[in-house]
């Protein structure tokens, strides 16, 4: 095994009116990477709208931003749902019209669903496809 000697630094918030948001820098020699996560959308959105400000504090450091992810704190959850109801799918059933119309308002009704205890349920519309393998 082989310890990483990248400086990396992690920073967690919690301001009330906003939730928490986690932020995780990894700095290579010439690039940083950033990965942030926050429980709210409008976290997210500000966090987004600001990436342009950070490309340029960096550059003015010698430092390009060479990935950016923003997530929400539920995506673990979403994942392991949308796995768990796809992995019990038979291939048969999914190949008509009708049967990927009932995954979708499976998928739908399933992600939809509050992650926590007392949370809100997310607001899905509707589940697009653009792919569909059935093997």
């Amino acid at each position: 095994m082989q310890l990483s000697r990248t400086p990396q630094a992690e920073l967690t918030l919690n301001p009330a009116d906003l939730g928490r948001l986690s932020i995780h820098l990894s700095l290579g020699e010439q690039t940083t990477s950033a990965h942030f996560v926050a429980a709210h959308q409008q976290v997210r959105a500000a966090v987004e709208a600001s990436l342009a400000d950070l490309r340029q504090a960096l550059d003015a450091q010698g430092h390009a931003l060479s990935e950016v992810t923003i997530s929400g704190e539920d995506e673990p959850e979403l994942k392991s749902r949308m796995l768990l109801l796809l992995s019990g799918q038979n291939p048969q059933e999914l190949t008509s019209q009708s049967g990927k119309l009932a995954l979708q308002t499976t998928l739908r009704d399933e992600l939809s669903r509050p992650y926590s205890e007392g949370g809100q349920p997310l607001a899905i519309t509707g589940v697009l496809y653009n792919d569909f393998i059935v093997q």
